[in-house]
């Protein structure tokens, strides 16, 4: 045997003992590179879980979007009562209290929270409340307020014309602040659904005035800018501030909002405030009781759009909003058997195809996106296991010398 061994040596110019660790490393370099394209192998299977992921958060997002149009829905006919039956016509004033109420319910909702889980309560400074999330809640508070000064002005036609383009300023406001990537279809895409939609809206006699309408188009602009600054908050700025849940988000931006809009009601609505014998002794128990229920419809309204807005974006939850319009204009023409002009019509499937663009348009992106995600998991894992081999092999090294 050790004559054997001697010959091999001769011949090959190495040791028996030096050879054998090369063999085996050769075998493990085998084993690996079976692993690799074991691996590789699954590459289909990843993109089928991409497109599983894909439909997971649209299944999400259409939960979300339905539970956003039954408290919308809910909160119209609740307000129409208050406003037009129960005697209380004062949409700022209300609008007011219910963002107060809100912010006493999340508060409430966080500190129980709190101390059922054993942690502490997040708080933020006063500079991110007035800087970060300030814009957002001000801007809120400024479309509703610029919309009902508006309204005062203007006919209803002239207002859901120009109300028509806040999905466009949303789009821009999108673009400055890089949460969308300018795109020849995404801009085709709101081009149809706002010139759509203004098609649909139209009407004879409109009557313009100056002032209304840059007052409209002013709550416009900021109604678009208000969900972009939303979604900065929901998406980038979460993590760094410790909102971590949409509630969070909602107990420091309403504050702003109650804020802001309490001028307009004081200025707008304090007169009929002070004639209304709703908050006399005999009635102001009553009263705070019906705004507490509005406010419960409020807070789950506004907890669904944040919910809908940190899933997706604020162009997404804009889409939803004009679907819900339009089917909601639609059933009130078939219900009073009112008529639609050419322009009407063609405006209508206008703005249906710019939507369904859409949805296919978010559809092969959100399926990119989940590839490379999954692409980037293999290539870690196939890093890892390259590292593996390496260190396996140079503790064989190491145990031979």
């Amino acid at each position: 045997m050790l004559r054997l061994e001697e010959e091999a040596e001769q011949l090959l110019g190495e040791s028996v003992d030096d050879i054998l660790p090369s063999v085996e490393e050769e075998h493990h370099h085998e084993g690996v590179g079976e692993q690799v394209l074991e691996k590789l192998s699954h590459i289909g299977v990843k993109g089928d879980e991409a497109k599983a992921d894909v439909w997971k958060k649209t299944f999400l997002a259409l939960f979300y979007i339905i539970l956003w149009y039954i408290f919308s829905i809910g909160l119209t006919f609740y307000n129409k009562w208050l406003f037009k039956v129960y005697g209380l016509d004062t949409p700022l004033f209300v609008t007011f209290m219910h963002s107060s109420l809100i912010c006493v319910m999340s508060w409430a909702y966080r500190y129980f929270k709190s101390k059922m889980n054993g942690t502490h309560l997040v708080r933020i400074s006063w500079s991110d409340w007035f800087y970060t999330i300030g814009p957002a809640g001000g801007t809120s508070a400024l479309d509703i307020g610029l919309s009902n000064m508006s309204l005062n002005i203007i006919n209803i036609t002239l207002y859901t014309m120009v109300k028509s383009t806040v999905i466009v300023w949303l789009l821009l406001s999108a673009f400055f602040f890089k949460l969308e990537k300018p795109t020849k279809s995404l801009v085709l895409v709101i081009v149809l659904i706002s010139g759509g939609l203004i098609l649909f809206r139209a009407k004879e006699g409109i009557s313009f005035h100056s002032i209304g309408f840059f007052l409209v188009l002013s709550a416009s602009i900021l109604g678009g800018l208000r969900w972009v600054l939303t979604q900065l908050v929901l998406h980038k700025e979460k993590k760094r501030l410790g909102l971590e849940h949409p509630v969070d988000t909602m107990s420091f931006m309403t504050p702003w909002i109650a804020l802001t809009l309490l001028p307009f009601a004081i200025y707008f609505e304090g007169a009929e405030l002070g004639r209304t014998h709703l908050f006399t002794h005999a009635h102001v128990m009553e009263t705070i009781m019906w705004l507490l229920f509005g406010a419960l419809f409020a807070f789950f309204l506004t907890l669904s759009e944040f919910l809908l807005v940190s899933t997706t974006s604020g162009l997404a939850l804009s889409v939803a909003g004009i679907v819900k319009e339009i089917c909601t204009i639609v059933v009130a023409v078939v219900a009073t058997s009112e008529r639609l002009s050419f322009l009407n019509v063609l405006g209508l499937a206008v703005s249906i195809v710019g939507i369904a663009y859409y949805n296919i348009i978010k559809y092969r992106q959100a399926l990119v996106e989940a590839k490379k995600s999954h692409s980037h998991d293999d290539d870690m894992e196939m890093v890892e296991m390259s590292l593996n081999g390496v260190e396996e092999r140079n503790n064989n090294n190491n145990s031979n010398n």
